[in-house]
């Protein structure tokens, strides 16, 4: 099991991970995969032993913060549309860190990042991947996520943007839909964090820790989750302690009281 942690192949369903493993045990179990297939060589040096490590783990965190945004968006899409209705493109992207390049081998010093397309939004067949640059939407330069979010604003009456994107140094433009969501919250996963936890703070982001993703046993339980999240940030009751400092919502006990009783969660309900 731990194995198959370390080497991500199973991307399915939110699933945690031991951030806390020692650098020689994973080395070992890298070692062990590798030589189980002949497909890939072990890497040569310790510094490319290591790099790949980090991207292992990278990609793990993207891969789950993809899964709470396609979720949380699509109970967005599902709530009543008001006044704070938004459209956002069915893809996480990020702003770019040094740590994103030398991983991803970027070519801008700066700039947005693609991280993946929603699961089940229908961008999947694009030719976008992992590492390529968001450079523009609609033809309006793209700098960072805040640049972007300016730019989509202005195209709550449309139905899809021109999205282009530098890949390999070459750009790419694609006719990329929009989703109609009730609001924009951003969703956000805290790794390396084991307490069974989901919050909402008062600046209309929600957070899931990696113990949650390890403690919820599929994407229903998941989504009661997040809609309980998406909850407190509707009726303006995010909370916070006098400190600023944001409190848990949930606890271990609560989410195993309530999964005592059994309940069952189809689309809709």
């Amino acid at each position: 099991a731990f194995l198959e942690k370390v080497a991500v192949q199973n991307s399915e369903q939110p699933k945690g991970l031991n951030y806390a493993f020692k650098a020689p045990d994973a080395e070992r179990l890298l070692k062990v995969r590798r030589a189980a297939d002949s497909s890939e060589t072990v890497p040569e040096t310790k510094d490319a032993l290591n790099s790949e490590i980090r991207k292992k783990r990278l990609d793990f965190f993207f891969d789950n913060t993809l899964q709470v945004t396609a979720i949380g968006y699509r109970l967005l899409e599902h709530m009543d549309h008001g006044a704070d209705t938004a459209r956002v493109l069915p893809l996480l992207y990020v702003d770019l860190k040094s740590e994103y390049k030398s991983i991803y081998h970027t070519s801008q010093e700066k700039g947005v990042m693609v991280v993946g397309f929603l699961p089940g939004f229908g961008g999947e067949e694009l030719p976008f991947q992992r590492g390529d640059e968001l450079i523009k939407i609609n033809g309006e330069r793209i700098d960072s996520e805040k640049e972007a979010a300016r730019v989509l604003a202005k195209l709550k009456d449309k139905k899809d943007a021109t999205v282009t994107f530098l890949q390999n140094d070459r750009e790419i433009d694609r006719q990329v839909p929009l989703l109609t969501i009730a609001r924009e919250i951003p969703f956000a996963v805290k790794k390396e964090d084991a307490a069974v936890n989901a919050y909402a703070d008062m600046f209309g982001s929600i957070t899931v820790t990696s113990g949650m993703l390890n403690f919820v046993r599929n994407q229903d339980e998941l989504a009661f989750v997040l809609a309980h999240e998406i909850g407190h940030l509707v009726v303006g009751t995010a909370s916070h302690t006098r400190t600023g400092l944001m409190r848990p919502i949930w606890s271990r006990d609560e989410l195993r009281r309530d999964r005592a009783s059994d309940w069952h969660f189809t689309p809709g309900d």
